[in-house]
């Protein structure tokens, strides 16, 4: 159920791993999931980041990348750039999507 998954979301974000933190931005950046579902992940993605620092691998972080620069929904881009931004990602990747956004 969604609420079941509201809350595996939240403990998940509270685990310092690699596998907990993907798996909560896996669910965020997953077009399966509802909205309130996924904009929930991102908030979750965010507090995580801000805690325990990035432990998302490359494919998954150019996935939130794409994701705050290209999602048509601009509450969902918005969510998904938090995360993104909360990650704090030195040079490249903070740079692409600064360049990305300019266009």
């Amino acid at each position: 159920s969604e609420e079941l998954r509201l809350r595996a979301i939240n403990v998940l974000s509270l685990i310092n791993t690699d596998t907990a933190q993907q798996s909560v931005a896996r669910m965020a950046l997953s077009d399966e999931q509802s909205a309130p579902l996924r904009m929930a992940a991102f908030s979750a993605l965010a507090d995580s980041a801000r805690r325990f620092g990035p432990h998302l691998d490359e494919m998954t972080t150019q996935a939130l990348i794409d994701q705050a620069v290209g999602e048509p929904d601009l509450a969902m881009r918005t969510a998904a750039s938090l995360a993104f931004g909360a990650l704090n990602l030195p040079g490249p990747q903070a740079a692409e999507i600064i360049l990305q956004s300019e266009k």
